[in-house]
């Protein structure tokens, strides 16, 4: 993989077709390697991150998984990203769904009527049998330990798998339509564990931040841990892992190398201060241009 990314071709003189083909079908039929011209390949890197993290999970036991207080969590102490609060839906095509109620009853299985159609409880977590998805709640004390939202993410989505076969098992359907299950993800959360920043937010009362009207980012205490949480349905991964990671670790790194602590307030500042000297230069610039005006007056001609 390092050969395509740092030279955009096949690795002809280094390996035989045949190997090369062996190892290069898989990652084709994920659309993790494709080509893109003659002789000229691509890796998208986002799903070859995600090919490797699957294939690590498989080959190795790995703790990542909590039903208890984070603070009594044995695996790695750098996994300090907990997911929680997932929902997963999954759309559904079901012979006889409509029916769905007389199995129930039939195969004695505990059910509530909800609006939404029936809910039964599968290991603690409450599903949703509604007319055209299952809605999986994973239940509160449910936690997912990563290094990264990401992690986290597919490790929530290997339970979810797991669900999916064990409603399979229960509800005699089939929801496996041969290219794995169909399901989305309709709420997470991604939480920094003993944040620094949410220590200090929760001080003053906790913080809150929207955009487009809609909440992203909370600080709160959980099991008594001040955590920083990224929440939006959409973008809690990319907001975790490439807005907030970041930013704080480079206030880490800053600190090690300078000595200076900045806090956020006080870049804020920064960003103000520098703000208002574009701006300032900016008028000085405009005004030293030369603006031609719409129609000349002959008596300002210098030729006049």
């Amino acid at each position: 993989m390092d050969y395509i990314r740092d030279n955009e071709r096949l690795p002809t003189d280094e390996y035989s077709s045949q190997h090369i083909n062996y190892y290069l079908k898989t990652l084709k039929s994920l659309c993790i390697v494709y080509k893109i011209g003659y002789g000229v390949w691509h890796i998208d890197e986002e799903k070859y991150k995600i090919y490797r993290f699957n294939k690590e999970f498989k080959t190795k036991k790995i703790h990542h998984v909590g039903t208890d207080n984070p603070k009594n969590f044995k695996g790695n102490p750098l996994k300090k990203i907990r997911g929680h609060g997932f929902v997963f839906t999954l759309p559904i095509k079901v012979k006889n769904w409509e029916k769905r109620i007389d199995f129930l009853r039939k195969n004695k299985i505990n059910y509530t009527i909800i609006p939404q159609g029936q809910r039964i409880d599968v290991k603690n977590n409450k599903v949703w049998l509604c007319n055209n998805s299952i809605v999986v709640y994973f239940r509160e004390d449910l936690s997912f330990y990563g290094r990264s939202a990401l992690e986290s993410l597919e490790y929530a989505k290997n339970e979810m798998n797991n669900m999916c076969n064990k409603l399979e098992n229960i509800l005699k359907i089939k929801l496996n339509n041969g290219s794995g299950y169909k399901f989305k993800i309709s709420r997470n959360h991604f939480a920094r564990m003993q944040d620094l920043m949410a220590v200090e937010s929760n001080k003053r009362g906790g913080l809150k931040l929207y955009y487009d009207g809609k909440l992203w980012l909370l600080t709160d205490r959980s099991f008594n841990i001040d955590e920083t949480e990224c929440v939006h349905s959409k973008t809690a991964v990319s907001d975790n892992d490439n807005i907030i990671s970041p930013m704080l670790q480079g206030l880490k790194e800053h600190y090690e190398k300078t000595g200076e602590a900045l806090t956020l307030n006080g870049l804020l500042s920064i960003c103000s201060q520098q703000q208002n000297q574009i701006t300032e230069l900016t008028k000085t610039v405009n005004s030293l241009l030369y603006v031609k005006p719409k129609k000349l007056d002959p008596k300002d001609s210098y030729f006049g």
